[in-house]
């Protein structure tokens, strides 16, 4: 009876921190797909092994005469797998979220041609390239800020890294490499002090340093006919 006793008071134990470790990982799962500028497919695999591990684990420290409690962890990995691909769907919710604009502008640097996406508005000009995956080498978004006034970016939903280089009358006043994504509150601003610009210009990531842009070089922006 009391071998009997003791299996049970075991299994109880071990069910509840089972439930304990499933309300603890959706918790973390929620948080994740309410942070910005992540992609949560890789992070959330490596969640669902740690899931997977933790349950390994708690089977170690049950009875080994026990096959119910090996038998309880299952649905535990099942809903995990089911987290997974809520977390997928809500990553295309944020590409749906993205803007992808015409290309109304060039911008023609070091002999290549760039292709740019111009925001036109302030609502424009707020989204940026939020929630965007990717830029392709020969693409970037164009800011024009007219009057030049003081200006900074974030990187808050952005989640790629980005070059911006800033431009005051076609010159070159201030680069910032790699920016990173916003990972958590307050997001940092590039340049740390605001610069006075007229023009922003969005790269992917490197770019300004394959095209050897530096400060002080000129950059002609010409905005295409609407025929074209």
């Amino acid at each position: 009876m009391l071998d009997q006793k003791k299996g049970l008071t075991n299994k109880t134990e071990l069910s509840l921190a089972g439930d304990r470790l499933k309300n603890k990982t959706q918790n973390m799962l929620v948080m994740m797909s309410n942070q910005v500028g992540h992609r949560l497919t890789q992070p959330h695999r490596g969640l669902v092994m740690g899931v997977a591990l933790a349950s390994i684990l708690l089977i170690g420290c049950a009875n080994p005469k026990s096959s119910t409690t090996k038998l309880t962890t299952m649905p535990q990995i099942q809903t995990s797998q089911n987290e997974q691909s809520a977390i997928a769907a809500a990553v295309e919710v944020d590409r749906q979220k993205a803007q992808f604009l015409p290309i109304t502008a060039t911008a023609t640097i070091a002999d290549q041609v760039i292709e740019l996406e111009v925001t036109r508005t302030p609502q424009q000009q707020a989204l940026g390239l939020m929630f965007r995956p990717e830029l392709p080498a020969d693409r970037g978004m164009l800011f024009d800020f007219q009057p030049a006034k003081q200006v900074a970016f974030w990187m808050k939903n952005v989640p790629v890294n980005l070059d911006m280089i800033f431009l005051l009358n076609d010159q070159v006043v201030a680069i910032e490499h790699s920016v990173p994504p916003c990972t958590s509150e307050p997001c940092a601003i590039y340049p740390s002090t605001p610069i006075l610009a007229d023009r922003v210009i969005e790269l992917r990531t490197g770019r300004a340093q394959e095209l050897g842009i530096k400060v002080g070089d000129q950059i002609k922006v010409t905005a295409l006919d609407a025929s074209d």
